[in-house]
This record gives structure tokens, sequence and C-alpha cells, in this order.
């Protein structure tokens, strides 16, 4: 049986949660904040919300709305929504919502998919039950199979009937409710999993998370760095200033040689580029430079055939 409740953010002010209970809302899902681990992008209402929700024993859980296009941005908005969570108890989980077309709706499905990954893994590891909220429309079109089939799914679809072909344990069916004690619209919502209402879900192993293909290469790269000219690099997966400081100290020419070499040799040979006969030999030659300004040319650089920064992004793909 479907249970009825709401969720929340800023754009709901002074809700009287007394009213809201009595008028038959079950649960809420209140919006921590969005983005990364600013405080700055804290939801306003956050804290008044949840312990309103303490107060009157209604079972909550938490979102965080997402504007991640990378790993790293993912990885700042778990911290947002554990640093906002860590003094309560969530009965209803943990919630990465992503719909935002502009940032996370502008990558493609593999990139989308660890940076859901890498925000759920986060989170889980920390020992939260965590969700994805998505759009049916996401979820059918941008959102790979694994991640629907290893976190729980809340679908919004504003509709008389829930059309999402697999498995969820929530239903956000519109956005226009009328709730005792809450002025204008709100965000009703269907749950189907009763025992969370009362916390009857095991709490959640923490497990390691899952290191996506493009933090490898980084690292690789950050290993070759470090071996090549001794940065002192942290292998951390991450494309941060020192990396790119690192790359742009000793971006690659014609006759280069060392590890970086072979890394970049690795990666346009991983992309099915043309790089001779004597293929990964640690040297940059000219079928490396060959195979290079033609990446340059099929992803709109400057045809230098010198390997910096823009053209590392691009090998790490």
């Amino acid at each position: 049986m479907a249970v009825k409740g709401i969720d929340v953010s800023e754009f709901q002010t002074d809700v009287n949660w007394d009213k809201v209970k009595q008028d038959g809302i079950k649960f809420a899902i209140i919006r921590c904040g969005y983005g990364m681990d600013h405080t700055s992008q804290d939801d306003e209402e956050f804290e008044k919300n949840i312990k309103e929700c303490e107060r009157l024993n209604i079972p909550f859980g938490i979102y965080l709305m997402s504007y991640a296009n990378t790993v790293e941005k993912a990885r700042s908005e778990a911290q947002h929504i554990l640093r906002l969570t860590k003094e309560h108890n969530p009965s209803l989980g943990l919630w990465y919502d992503v719909e935002d077309n502009a940032t996370s709706g502008s990558v493609g499905k593999e990139a989308l998919t660890n940076i859901i990954n890498t925000f759920c893994g986060t989170v889980k590891n920390a020992g939260y039950k965590v969700g994805v909220y998505a759009s049916l429309n996401w979820l059918d079109n941008k959102i790979e199979k694994q991640i629907k089939e290893n976190f729980p799914i809340w679908v919004a679809q504003y509709n008389n009937k829930c059309q999402y072909d697999g498995k969820y344990v929530l239903w956000q069916y519109t956005s226009s409710g009328k709730v005792n004690g809450i002025s204008g619209r709100v965000d009703m919502n269907y749950l189907y999993d009763e025992s969370l209402l009362d916390g009857g879900e095991q709490p959640v192993e923490p497990v390691k998370p899952v290191e996506n293909e493009e933090e490898k290469r980084i690292k690789e790269l950050q290993t070759a760095l470090n071996k090549d000219f001794n940065c002192g690099l942290a292998v951390d997966g991450i494309i941060g200033p020192a990396t790119t400081k690192a790359v742009m100290d000793h971006y690659l020419k014609y006759f280069t040689k060392g590890n970086f070499v072979k890394w970049t040799q690795t990666q346009l040979k991983r992309k099915s580029y043309d790089i001779g006969g004597y293929g990964i030999d640690s040297c940059y030659g000219r079928d490396t430079e060959k195979a290079i300004k033609k990446l340059q040319k099929d992803n709109n650089l400057i045809i230098d055939g010198c390997v910096g920064i823009a053209t590392v992004k691009i090998l790490i793909r």
C-alpha cells in the first residue's frame, strides 16, 4: 500500500508542520541544499524543517540538488549532504537529485554514471542509505542500467500513473499539491516501502567506492608525472590545480621521452589512433605527434602536436 508524503525546500517558507501532520502527511523528503559543499548553498529552511519533523516524529529523508558535471564536483556534493546530515537520523535515507540539463545533463552516459557512483558510493561508505531521484525521461534515456539496479530509485513523473518500468521506492506524482500548513504548491509523493517509516531497514554496511575508469587514467597520469619529473602529486584521480600545472610545466612535444609519453601513447591506442610501427615505445616521435594532431583536430583543439592540459583531458575520456 502506498503512503503519501511531500518533499520540501526553502521555496516552501514558514511551513506549519503541525498542520501538515494533521492533514495526513506521513513522511517528508527535505532539501539540504544544492551543488558543492559551500555553506552559501545550504537550503535556508533545512534546519527548521528537520527539527520540526524530529519534534513531531515525522519520518524524513534528505536530498541534495546536483549540479555536478565532474566526479570532483560529485565528491564535494557528497560532502555537502554528509555535513548537514551528521546531526540527524534520516530513516528514509539520502537522495541525489539529478535533473539539471545544463550541468549533469550536459555530460554523456558514462560520465553521468561515474558522477552518480561517486556521490552514492561516498554517501553509502559513510553508512547511510542512498538513492537517486530523476525524471522518467532521465531514467529512460540518460541513466545507465547499473545505476537503476544498484540504488533505490525515486521517480518524478507528473501523471495519474507511474510509467517507469523498473523498480522504484518513491514516486513524485505532482508538483502542484495542496497541503494544510503550506502556502502555495508542494511536491507530492507516494512511498512504496513502509518499513522505512519506522527504520525497519538495517543500516547499510560501509563499502569501498568503485573507482571509475577516468579516475584510474588520471591516477596513472599522476604516477607517470611523478616518476618523470618528481612532481610530488597526490595520486587522487583528480585533475586539480597541481596536476594541471605539472602537465603544463612538462607538456609533451616532438622527441620527448619518458613515462608521460608512454601514458599518452597508451591513451591514443585505446582511442584507436595510429601511433606507428614502433607502438608504445615511450618516445614522442613523428607518428605519435601525427596521432596527437589528428586527435586535436577531431576535438576542435589547437592543432600544434603538443600535449598540454586540454589534450590530456581529451585523452582521459
